[in-house]
């Protein structure tokens, strides 16, 4: 367990300017004069999300598999299901957050910052949307680990 939060904070350390392009970003449709600000930031918030989804999950292991950086993560004492889950677990955590961030500041200036933290919390809205997210991740994630294989097999893999 502590070898999943290791590596978990040290994606969060390497990739947390997500968060930050995010929240900047959901300031854009408060700046634009439209007569339904609302259906933009919505728009910005998914499509911000699905892309921190895909880009993310794409990176996230297969980056490190292709590179040196592997041979230094199993050359440490740890668990596989420690390294994929950390990874994973970063890749979650840091695609939610976008997609809140970049939604938040549209949110906030609606119904005040209160009210937006309380109906972001309601059970039930947001299901389809975290499973989503989590299918996005896993495509990526598959699709990131195969492309950086380099193996021949591939196309005979995915069929």
């Amino acid at each position: 367990m502590n070898s999943l939060l290791a590596i978990a904070g040290r994606e969060l350390r390497v990739r947390w300017p997500i968060l930050g392009v995010a929240l900047v970003l959901g300031f854009a449709p408060l700046a634009v004069p439209l007569d339904a600000p609302g259906v933009l930031a919505a728009i910005s918030s998914l499509t911000l999300g699905a892309a921190a989804a895909l880009v993310m999950g794409f990176s996230s292991l297969g980056r490190d598999l292709s590179g040196p950086r592997a041979a230094i993560f199993f050359s440490r004492p740890l668990a596989w299901w420690g390294l994929w889950g950390g990874k994973l677990l970063a890749t979650v955590l840091i695609t939610a957050g976008s997609t809140l961030l970049a939604g938040l500041p549209w949110l906030a200036s609606e119904r005040g910052l209160w009210t937006a933290l309380v109906s972001l919390a309601i059970p039930g809205g947001g299901a389809v949307l975290a499973l989503s997210g989590l299918i996005l991740i896993g495509l990526a994630h598959l699709a990131g680990v195969a492309s950086r294989s380099r193996s021949k097999w591939i196309l005979v893999d995915l069929s």
